[in-house]
């Protein structure tokens, strides 16, 4: 059973970056409880402030957040990987890496528990190959009328 169209609480990744942050504050301005997952409990004072919780949870390690998945009605997954340096090769391997294993475990986890994943994909990241998992849908698609939203793309 899919979790209403309008949720009433969403976890938001990334809630503390450029992306995350305005999505937090939008969400808050109408009402929606947020749970923020942030890597520093210290720089997140702020979305307590605005009434929303935070945890703290690790990209590369899913354990960290997928058992918030139960309690929320929707995922929306900001978060980006934290490099510092140039961007090199490797750092492009090291940010696809981790962004692909959080994308793959909010996926499973949203599927098993049958809530609405919104995945902000970067540029450089794809993750066609993952087709039994991950597809593209529009807005108007849902179990309101009648699909499955967790059936693999053709």
């Amino acid at each position: 059973m899919m979790t209403p169209l309008r949720p009433r609480t969403v976890l938001v990744t990334g809630a503390t970056g450029f992306v995350g942050s305005a999505i937090v504050r939008a969400l808050r301005q109408h009402g929606t409880e947020v749970v923020g997952l942030v890597r520093d409990a210290k720089k997140a004072a702020w979305i307590e402030a605005l009434g929303a919780r935070i945890a703290v949870g690790d990209m590369l390690a899913p354990d960290s957040y997928t058992p918030l998945i139960p309690d929320v009605d929707a995922v929306i997954q900001a978060a980006q990987y934290g490099t510092t340096g140039r961007f090199t090769r490797k750092t492009a391997k090291e940010i696809n890496y981790a962004d692909e294993t959080m994308s793959l475990a909010l996926a499973r986890a949203c599927i098993a528990h049958g809530k609405r994943l919104l995945q902000l994909r970067r540029p450089w990241h794809r993750m066609d190959h993952r087709r039994d998992l991950v597809h593209p849908i529009t807005a108007r698609c849902g179990a309101h009328e009648g699909r499955d939203r967790t059936a693999a793309a053709p």
